[in-house]
C-alpha cells in the first residue's frame, strides 16, 4: 500500500514523540508534531497517551507508520565474518550475538550494518540485536490507536540520515553527537558507512549546566577505539546535533581538549509546522531529541535496518489481505445497493407491473428469491428513514470502526432497523472497543453485546461474539 503521509513514532523511557509529514522533501513543512513526557508511566498509560494524540483532528491515519527503537534498547557488536553474501552475513551474525547474550534465538531480532569488505573475502559488520519484547511493546502501544507499523528501525539510523541531509562530508570521516535529554548517542561515520554507534549517559541536563567533561571522556574513548579497530582515516570534524538553540560553548571546549574542530546544528531550525504551532517546550527548552524522527520522516532512501520480527510481518500481511477482502466485499455490496435502490424506485412507481411479474418471480431459482428478499428489506429501510440509508454506507462506517484483529462471520438487517453482526477476535478487549466505538459513532443506537464466548484451538484462543443494535434514524450515514 502506498501512503502519501508518513508517521514516525519513537517511545523512550521518558518521552513519546509523534511526527507526520505529507512529503519526504527536506524542507517541506511537518503536518503534525506532538511530544509527551511519559516518565514512570505504565504500558497501558503510554498506549492511552498515544491514543489521545491520534484522536486530534490534524492527525492522519492513512499513513506509512515507522517505529523508531531507541539505541539504548539494542545490543551492538562489531564482527568480522567470512562471507560477502548479505543473507549469510545475517545468519552468521545472529548465531554469534546469541552466544554473547542471555537471549534465545526466538527472543531476538537481528540485523546488520556492513562496514567494509576485506580482500580475503571477509566482511566487517555491526550486528544489531533487539529483544522481540521491545518490538511487541511498540506494537501493543500502537494497537489501541488502531495503528500498524510498516517497519521498525534503530534511532542511530535516523540520526545519521538527518546528519547527512544537513552536512556533506566529501570523503571525510566524522564523529556525530546527538544530544538527548539524558542519554545521548555517538555515531562515527563517513559519507556512506557507519563505523561505531554508542550511547553515553550524558545529555541536555549536563549540557545546559555547562558540564562538558564526561562528554569529552566519551569522545576520547570512541576515537581511541576507532583508531585501534579500524585504522581508517583520521576524524576530520565533530558535529553536534541538538534541538537547543546554541552550543553553549561546547564546540570551543572540544577543540581545546581534543584538537578537532566542532560544529553545532539545531536540527529544528528552518523547519515549519503546517498548522502554525511551534515546537513543544520539551524540545526547545528541555532538549528532548527529535533528530532520529526527523531523519526518518524526510528519508526517501533505503530502509537501513529491519527490526520487525518475522511473526509480526506475517500478521501484517494477513491484515493487509483481510483489508483487501473487506474492500472488495464493500464494493460488491455498494453495487448491489445502487442496483437495489434503482430497481426499488421503479418497483414503487410501477406497482401494477410488479404484480404481473410476481408469478414469474416465484418460478425462479432460490438464489433469485433470496435476492428479492434482500431488495425488499432495503425498500423497507428506505421507507422508514427520512434520508435514504444505503447498506454500503453502513458497511463503510463499520469498516472504519472495526479493530484490526476482529474478523466478521455474519451481518444481517431485520425489520429494516435492527442490525446485527457476528465474528471473532483474539483479544476480548477489541470486542469491547468495537461496541464502544459503535455506540459513540452516532450511526448505531442501543448497541448491545449479546454474548462473548471463548473457544480454544490447538494453536490459540478466540473470542466469538454477537452485537445487536438499531440504526440511528436521525443520523446522516
Amino acid at each position: 500500500m502506498i501512503f502519501k503521509t508518513r508517521t514516525v513514532i519513537e517511545i523512550t523511557d521518558a518521552r513519546l514523540l509523534v511526527l507526520q509529514s505529507q512529503s519526504s522533501a527536506k524542507r517541506s513543512p511537518l503536518s503534525f508534531v506532538e511530544m509527551k513526557d511519559i516518565t514512570g508511566l505504565s504500558e497501558g498509560a503510554v498506549a492511552a497517551t498515544l491514543a489521545e494524540i491520534t484522536r486530534k483532528r490534524s492527525f492522519s491515519r492513512q499513513s506509512d507508520v515507522v517505529v523508531v527503537i531507541p539505541r539504548q534498547f539494542a545490543i551492538l557488536r562489531a564482527l568480522l565474518l567470512p562471507s560477502k553474501d548479505p543473507v549469510e552475513l545475517r545468519s552468521m551474525a545472529a548465531l554469534q550475538v546469541v552466544g554473547h547474550s542471555h537471549y534465545s534465538p526466538e527472543e531476538i531480532v537481528v540485523d546488520i550494518l556492513p562496514v567494509l569488505q576485506t580482500p580475503d573475502g571477509f566482511t566487517r559488520v555491526i550486528s544489531i540485536l533487539v529483544p522481540k519484547e521491545r518490538a511487541e511493546f511498540n506494537r501493543r502501544v500502537l494497537k489501541l490507536s488502531r495503528l500498524e507499523p510498516s517497519r521498525m528501525t534503530l534511532s542511530s539510523i535516523g540520526i545519521l540520515r538527518r546528519f547527512r541531509s544537513i552536512f556533506s562530508l566529501s570523503g571525510q570521516t566524522a564523529l556525530v553527537i546527538n544530544i538527548d535529554q539524558q542519554i545521548s548517542e555517538i555515531c562515527l561515520c563517513d559519507e556512506s558507512r557507519v563505523f561505531f554507534l554508542r550511547v553515553m549517559v550524558w545529555g541536555a541536563e549536563e549540557f545546559l549546566a555547562g558540564k562538558f567533561d564526561e562528554c569529552i571522556n566519551q569522545l576520547e574513548a570512541t576515537l581511541a577505539g576507532y583508531r585501534k579497530e579500524m585504522a581508517g582515516k583520521d576524524v576530520s570534524g565533530i558535529f553536534i546535533l541538538s534541538s537547543l538553540p546554541s552550543d553553549g560553548g561546547l564546540c570551543g571546549y572540544i577543540f581545546e581538549r581534543i584538537g578537532i574542530p566542532a560544529e553545532y546544528k539545531n536540527v529544528t531550525k528552518d523547519l515549519t509546522i503546517r498548522n502554525g504551532s511551534g515546537w513543544p517546550v520539551l524540545v526547545t527548552k528541555s532538549g528532548y531529541s527529535v533528530t532520529s524522527g526527523l531523519g526518518e520522516i524526510f528519508s526517501s532512501g533505503a530502509e537501513g535496518v529491519d527490526l520487525m520480527p518475522a511473526e509480526m510481518r506475517d500478521i501484517q500481511h494477513q491484515l493487509q489481505n483481510r483489508k483487501k477482502l473487506i474492500v472488495s466485499l464493500f464494493l460488491f455490496f455498494a453495487v448491489l445497493a445502487v442496483l437495489g435502490a434503482a430497481f426499488g424506485m421503479k418497483f414503487f412507481e410501477q406497482y401494477a407491473v410488479l404484480k404481473q411479474y410476481e408469478s414469474e418471480i416465484r418460478k425462479l431459482k432460490p438464489s433469485v428469491i433470496k435476492f428479492e428478499s434482500m431488495s425488499r428489506e432495503m425498500q423497507e429501510l428506505k421507507a422508514d428513514l427520512s434520508d435514504r440509508v444505503l447498506f454500503s454506507n453502513i458497511m463503510g462506517e463499520l469498516y472504519r470502526l472495526l479493530p484490526q484483529d476482529i474478523s466478521l462471520l455474519g451481518i444481517s438487517i431485520t425489520g429494516g432497523k435492527t442490525f446485527s453482526l457476528q465474528g471473532y477476535a483474539r483479544d476480548s478487549g477489541s470486542v469491547s472497543l468495537l461496541q464502544k466505538e459503535m455506540a459513540d459513532s452516532g450511526v448505531f443506537a442501543n448497541v448491545t453485546l449479546d454474548y462473548v464466548n471463548k473457544r480454544a484451538t490447538a494453536q490459540e484462543e478466540f473470542n466469538y461474539f454477537k452485537i445487536t443494535c438499531q440504526i440511528n434514524m436521525g443520523s446522516r450515514i
